[in-house]
């Protein structure tokens, strides 16, 4: 929301816009799955020290392992260090 606020107060963009962009975004956000970080922020941390790479990225390669999913990502350093058959570049 602050970010549509900023971008409206600086003219970039109208208010009907911003609201049009925040319903978008809370039809998303209803869409979503909220799994709480605290149920394998401890595997995090051990896989990100095991495989020297931030914990951000290993949380949500734990989070797809969870639940059956697979990463899309752009990082390739995060891919080759991980090798993981979820991980999709």
């Amino acid at each position: 929301v602050n970010v549509l606020w900023a971008h409206a107060a600086r003219g970039r963009l109208s208010v009907d816009d911003a609201r049009e962009i925040l319903e978008d975004a809370a039809a998303l956000l209803k869409l979503m799955e909220v799994v709480p970080a605290a149920g394998f922020a401890e595997e995090t941390l051990v896989r990100s020290i095991q495989q020297n790479h931030p914990a951000y990225d290993i949380a949500f390669l734990i989070l797809a392992e969870l639940l059956d999913a697979q990463v899309i990502t752009a990082d390739l350093k995060f891919a080759r260090r991980v090798h993981n058959p979820r991980i999709i570049l």
